[in-house]
């Protein structure tokens, strides 16, 4: 029979994956900015009128 305290996993870990996901959200935002900044560049390349409204 476990103690009341046990816990199954220690609090570090439970930090670490607070981490890992936020470093994750964090290299999604900067990917799809970086994606986004690609598209961008290369609509100029093509000389589109609209490229002021971005």
């Amino acid at each position: 029979m476990p103690t009341p305290n046990h816990n199954p996993r220690p609090p570090q870990a439970s930090a670490l994956r607070r981490i890992t996901d936020h470093a994750k959200i964090t290299a999604c935002i900067l990917g799809l900015t970086a994606l986004w900044t690609l598209i961008l560049l290369a609509l100029d390349w093509t000389n589109t009128p609209w490229i002021g409204l971005a």
